[in-house]
């Protein structure tokens, strides 16, 4: 019994040591965060459940303190000055619990809004503000840090612990973890995790109002479709709840969104009756409407035979009836006939009987025979339910079938099916379905259909008779070979290929263009070729050596005009050796043009963007070949329209561009909106066709003759875009899967699921943020968004599977057998159709040029970067006139040279023509190498054998290092934060980001050597490099100025709290109330403006700080500093400019040699500018327009030269005796 006790004793003692010992571990990572050493706390956190392994409690415990560390981590990175930590920890009255809680209720807070931290409050007003805009990010001014910083692995590894079972979803810990995810994912538009992650909160915390409605809030703010049935669900349990003042609360919430939201609350109208007829509004509605609505026609006959000859009217006077809720219209004969469809037969017998008679004594069914295509179909449309209209139609579709086109023929056969009341008719029209789909070559619809037929039932065939079972045989005899099972390479087992784009621009000037466009580049393979094509681009490769294309075409001229449309899929036609395309010298081509492949001989063009009167005419997307006939879209205007457009949609014989047949569309909206020119905008399929031409509505057409059918409209007011987000989309054209119509416009942000038949909205979502359908896959639709791919449920919209990538991508996804290849920014993904599962991934190699697109062919992958076919030396250089040695000629281009004794001595770069170029001055301008490069450098430096680009992106500062030499990239490196203060001396390049936080980077390796930040004060500064150091002079609240100082390679800050001396020459008198205007720093001194008041008068002072003794000693009084470049200062004498009118006054001053001092008077109109080589360029711009160049060290005129009249003329230094002038 002692012994047990005894035992019971130790091990009591030992678990009061090791609960201790864990204690003392979670407080050392609580110490650690009131430290700010974040990561220290995140490790210590880690090694608690390393060391803990199985205790769920001690793992959520310490995976809940990581996701606040998280949080808090990137709160301090956002307000480093603010003492945001240490003022909630007072708040908390330094309880670890209480504090825990608090940031709890900060987390939450940020997502239900309630407001429960007041004005007065605890938490200071700005402190609370800036608490909620890290997570909220609302106030896009502000640079914060981006949100990326913040690790989800800790909110990641709490929702494994739920799905386990191990943590409820009701503990605060998940709560937490769900509600920065939702932020994270929001902030970089993975709508549909963040719309995921609401739902699970709504849930984890039983439906209270406040969730439902910051759900719905959401919803709203990402622009989803399910914001308006949230908000109504919402508002239905408001109005049930009684009495309750948080229930009030959350209804005046409410109300707010209720204002200017279109409707957003109101039910919508129930449909008027059964059917597509039921959901439309008739003008001049009448009791045998009502009566037709309701299916009761007995009786009608002869006012439903009116209504249909009304209807038959075709072309651009073709009546249509509009939806009840604005979503689009129809035919009216369309909606009449499904109407009618759905009847039950008996009802139409009268209907039959009366359309019968007045059809037999038609003089179009007398002389049928002899009647052409359109006649045949009026003759249908006049009498559909007239046994001798289906005659007509019959021959129609037989006509149709012995000229190939299957896909009128097809939609003929299926007429006649839901029309006839006759078996032996039906049995024809069957067969006839039959020929169409072996014609088309669908044997899947072919084996369907004769599966619904019974075996041994007769069927008419060629003159005689046939079971199915020989009806089958005799198919598959005529069917060709099924193709070989697709063989897919492994990922691994590709070899690698560059393919070199020809040197020019590939794109035309169009919206949003983002980059040089190489991945948009479509490629297409016939026998060893490969056909390259962008806008501005038809380029045919041989596969074996993609280095030079055997032949390029270019569409564009010198002619500048814009494209209506953006960057997108331009993909023509390649068949049997020829190709099929839009093409000609505007951005916007009218003609289709049919070229050998290999000859590029034009075989024919042609027309196709409307008639030659038109007032405007604009090309609508890709043309389609399907089953030998070619389809074009195009939007025109007539020469005294008002603005709105006319789809036509042309059917073309591609052997000789005969067209077959072309229809005329009344659109809704103007040409302003349109978005689809560059694209894939139609599709045919089943005897249908689908066109969305980026202009607020999707059409449905007849493929017999292009009659409109149906369109449908959606509101583009719900569409977002965020920092270039809207011109990311591709678009789609329509893909049917099933009875479902889906489709991404380009002026839309939605994926559409609309009925087949009918138009109507089935469902729309947003939350992938959607640029393209891949493909379709059984009842799957295939998504590419911005951030993700994913597999939608075609009925309803339910994502089966997703997988998030990267938004940078190199090309676009392609379905290859049972799998989609999906190219990121560094790797190419594989994944199953079916599932969604990765099946193998490979990385691109880094040649130096980056890959910006990739296609696979066989066990090839061909990849496309950023360097263009090679050139000769020579390609660029011309002949120089006048006094030049050589000229290059180049367009909307600027030119960058290195500064004296900088790398790349004798070379210069241009930028033009979204190209990189290096020339060689010593060589005579030839060319040493070039890439593409799209966007123009802010600054371009020389440094360590590089160029070195520099470019702003939002508050960040991007740097691209390109080798000298061979143009390769050498590093890349990006600066958050840093766009308002930079600069650089040398070697070493600095920013200042908006946290007063200094970064030193190494120009020559691309790396950050050091960081420092300077307290906080709020007033006017500049910064820069000056003898080897960093300074920044700055004013705070106008009141004091200070000059501080960072020594770059001890890390010593000097001059932090003491005020500047010196002002008007008074070493003792402070700049009190002293504006700071200019400041430049040079190698011995710093000189800044600063200006003070004289009665009613402002006058600016010139200073001189020295570094050597920091002392301010005032150089000139009323002038202005206009440039430096040691050891020169360009200086504007203003008060002596006063007194001389029409004449700039200049000084120039040495920082060397105090003495010196060098006056020009030069008139207005002439521009000047200093030289880092000790020279001086005057530039006058009035004729005759001239350049000269002085000489500063001994004040003369080294050289003029003057032109007769370009439009620009300016001059860069390209080396100490050389230099480059452009015209």
């Amino acid at each position: 019994m002692k012994v047990s006790a005894y035992i019971f004793f130790i091990v009591g003692l030992l678990t009061h040591s090791v609960c201790a010992e864990l204690e003392d571990a979670f407080a050392k990572a609580d110490k650690l965060y009131l430290n700010k050493e974040y990561p220290a706390g995140h490790n210590v956190l880690n090694q608690i459940i390393a060391d803990s392994p199985g205790n769920v409690d001690v793992a959520v415990r310490a995976l809940h303190k990581l996701c606040h560390g998280e949080f808090l981590e990137l709160l301090n990175e956002d307000w480093p000055d603010a003492g945001i930590h240490n003022h909630l920890w007072g708040v908390a009255k330094r309880d670890l619990t209480k504090f825990d809680q608090l940031v709890s209720s900060i987390i939450q807070e940020a997502f239900l809004e309630l407001g429960i931290f007041s004005d007065n409050g605890p938490i200071y007003i700005y402190t609370r503000d800036k608490l909620l805009e890290t997570l909220r990010r609302r106030q896009g001014h502000y640079p914060l840090t981006p949100m990326e910083r913040m690790s989800d692995e800790p909110m990641l590894r709490l929702l494994a612990l739920r799905r386990a079972g191990l943590v409820s979803s009701k503990h605060p810990a998940v709560i937490d973890a769900l509600t920065l995810l939702l932020f994270l994912r929001h902030e970089y538009f993975r709508f549909q995790e963040a719309a995921q992650y609401a739902d699970e909160l709504v849930v984890a915390n039983n439906r209270q109002v406040d969730w439902l409605f910051a759900r719905a809030r959401l919803h709203h703010n990402i622009a989803s479709p399910r914001s308006g049935p949230l908000f109504r669900e919402l508002v239905g349990i408001l109005e049930r709840a009684g009495v309750d003042s948080r229930m009030g609360d959350v209804s005046q919430r409410v109300e707010t969104y209720t204002q200017g939201t279109g409707g957003l609350f109101v039910e919508p109208q129930p449909p008027l009756g059964p059917g597509w007829l039921g959901q439309m509004q008739i003008a001049d509605e009448s009791p045998e409407w009502g009566r037709m609505r309701q299916g009761f026609v007995e009786g009608m006959a002869e006012q439903v035979d009116v209504w249909v000859q009304g209807s038959c009217i075709s072309g651009m006077n073709q009546p249509y009836l509009s939806r009840i809720d604005g979503s689009g219209h129809g035919s009216t004969w369309n909606v009449l006939d499904q109407h009618l469809k759905s009847l039950d037969p008996k009802r139409l017998i009268s209907l039959r009987k009366l359309q019968e008679t007045k059809c037999s004594v038609d003089s179009r069914a007398l002389g049928m025979v002899s009647a052409t295509q359109s006649e045949l179909l009026e003759l249908f449309k006049r009498y559909p339910w007239a046994h001798t209209a289906h005659r007509a139609l019959h021959l129609f579709a037989v006509r149709e079938l012995e000229i190939g086109n299957s896909q009128g023929a097809l939609r003929a056969f299926r007429d006649i099916m839901q029309h006839t009341a006759n078996p032996e008719v039906s049995k024809i029209a069957q067969v006839g379905l039959l020929l169409a789909f072996s014609q088309i070559g669908n044997a899947d619809k072919i084996e369907t259909l004769l599966d619904r037929l019974d075996s041994d039932e007769e069927f008419p065939w060629m003159g005689s008779s046939l079971n199915i079972g020989e009806i089958r045989k005799r198919l598959a005899q005529g069917r060709s070979k099924v193709p070989a099972k697709l063989e897919v390479s492994s990922l691994s087992k590709l070899q690698p290929q560059i393919v070199n784009l020809p040197s020019i621009s590939i794109w035309p000037t169009v919206q949003g263009k983002f980059s040089a466009g190489l991945e948009f580049v479509k490629s297409q393979f016939a026998d060893e070729g490969m056909l390259l094509s962008t806008r501005n681009l038809l380029a045919w490769y041989d596969v074996k050596d993609t280095q030079q294309p055997v032949w390029q075409d270019m569409g564009r001229t010198a002619r500048r005009d814009r494209s209506m449309g953006r960057v997108g899929s331009c993909q023509p036609i390649l068949n049997e050796g020829t190709i099929y395309a839009r093409w000609g010298y505007q951005a916007d081509p009218y003609y289709l043009v049919a070229m050998d492949a290999s000859s590029r001989k034009i075989h024919w063009t042609l027309d196709v963007t409307g008639p030659s009167d038109a007032r405007k005419k604009i090309p609508l997307g890709n043309p389609v070949l399907v089953n030998g006939l070619l389809y074009t879209a195009s939007g025109w205007s007539t020469e005294n329209g008002s603005g709105s457009m006319r789809l036509r949609v042309m059917c073309i014989e591609p052997s000789n561009g005969e067209v077959l047949w072309k229809s005329d569309t009344q659109m809704r909206s103007g040409d302003r909106g349109m978005q689809g020119v560059i694209g894939d905008v139609l599709s045919v399929e089943d005897g249908e066709i689908y066109c969305t031409p980026g202009a607020e509505e999707v059409f449905r057409l007849d493929a017999k003759d292009g009659a409109l059918e149906w369109a449908h409209r959606y509101p583009i007011k719900q569409f977002r875009h965020r920092h270039g987000i809207r011109f990311e989309i591709t678009g789609s054209a329509p893909v049917l899967v099933k009875d479902t119509v889906l489709c991404i416009p380009r002026d839309c942000n939605m994926l559409l699921a609309l009925d087949r038949n009918t138009g109507s909205l089935r469902w729309q979502s947003s939350l992938l943020n959607p640029v393209k359908i891949v493909s379709s896959h059984e009842d799957l639709a295939i998504v590419q968004g911005v951030f993700a791919i994913a597999g939608v449920r075609a009925k309803d919209g339910k994502v089966e599977w997703l997988n998030h990538v990267e938004k940078a991508r190199r090309g676009q996804a392609v379905v290859r057998g049972p799998y989609i290849d999906v190219p990121s920014q560094k790797t190419l993904y594989r994944y199953e159709l079916a599932s969604g599962r990765l099946i193998e991934s490979r990385d691109f190699p880094d040649d130096g040029f980056g890959v910006r697109n990739s296609a696979i062919l066989e066990n090839r992958l061909l990849m496309i970067t950023d360097q263009p076919v090679k050139k000769a030396k020579d390609a660029l250089r011309v002949q120089g006139s006048v006094d030049a040695l050589w000229e290059v000629q180049t367009r909307e281009s600027r030119i960058y040279t290195p500064k004296v004794g900088e790398s790349g001595q004798g070379k210069f770069i241009l930028h033009a023509g979204d190209r990189l170029q290096c020339l060689d001055v010593q060589s005579n301008g030839g060319l040493l190498w070039e890439r593409f490069s799209h966007h123009q450098p802010r600054e371009a430096y020389f440094s360590g054998g590089n160029i070195i680009l520099l470019h702003i992106h939002r508050h960040d500062i991007h740097m691209s290092a390109f080798n000298l030499s061979d143009g390769h990239r050498s590093w890349d490196l990006k600066l958050l934060r840093g766009a308002q203060r930079y600069g650089r001396d040398g070697d070493l390049f600095f920013m200042k980001d908006n946290a007063d936080r200094f970064t030193l980077v190494d120009l020559t390796k691309g790396k950050e050597l050091s960081k420092v930040r300077v307290p906080r004060k709020v007033g006017h500064n500049y910064t820069g490099f000056g003898g080897g150091n960093i300074h920044m002079v700055r004013t705070v609240n106008w009141s004091h100025m200070f000059w501080m100082t960072w020594d770059a390679g001890t890390g010593e800050l000097t001059g932090v709290n003491d005020p500047l001396k010196g002002l008007l020459g008074d070493s003792e008198k402070r700049f009190h109330n002293s504006p700071l205007h200019q400041t430049q720093f040079g190698r011995r001194a710093s000189f800044f403006v600063a200006s003070t008041r004289q009665g009613d008068r402002t006058r600016g002072a010139l200073y001189r700080g020295d570094y050597t003794d920091r002392k301010i000693k005032m150089l000139h009084y009323d002038a202005r500093l206009h440039d430096l470049k040691a050891p020169y200062l360009l200086v504007q004498d203003e008060g002596r400019q006063r007194e001389i009118k029409d004449v700039h006054c200049w000084r120039i001053l040495s920082e060397d040699k105090l003495d010196y001092d060098y006056p020009l008077d030069l008139s207005r109109h002439i521009r000047v500018h200093l030289w880092q080589n000790g020279r001086l360029v005057a530039n006058n711009h009035h004729k005759p327009k001239t350049l000269q160049v002085h000489d500063l060290d001994s004040k003369r005129i080294l050289l003029t030269h003057k032109t007769e009249d370009p439009e620009k003329l300016e001059a860069v230094p390209a080396g100490d005796e050389h230099m480059v002038v452009y015209e």
